[in-house]
């Protein structure tokens, strides 16, 4: 897979998108900060695809979004059997070019 573009918009401010200790000035208080992302893709066709999401603070606030333009291509074979042959590394692949 390659990346073809990569956007990211954020729709806080600085502060509210620092990773690590919250805000809070007492010790017994302090709780680590999180984020939350929201992942999806509408539709993948002829080896392209558009990844979006959407990243949340730990209070429910949309932070930022994400939009990324890829290209997959995949080897003969990738996808596998569905019993004995899982997907990816196979060694009767070796030398098949993936891009």
């Amino acid at each position: 897979m390659a990346s073809l573009s990569h956007t990211v918009t954020f729709h806080s401010s600085g502060p509210a998108l620092v990773l690590g200790q919250s805000g809070t000035r007492d010790n017994h208080q302090q709780q680590e900060k999180w984020f939350v992302q929201e992942v999806w893709t509408d539709r993948v066709t002829d080896g392209r695809t558009v990844h979006k999401s959407k990243i949340f603070s730990d209070d429910g606030v949309h932070v930022a979004s994400t939009m990324q333009d890829g290209l997959l291509r995949l080897a003969q074979g990738d996808v596998g059997d569905g019993e004995n042959e899982p997907l990816g590394r196979n060694p009767r692949r070796e030398g098949l070019s993936k891009m």
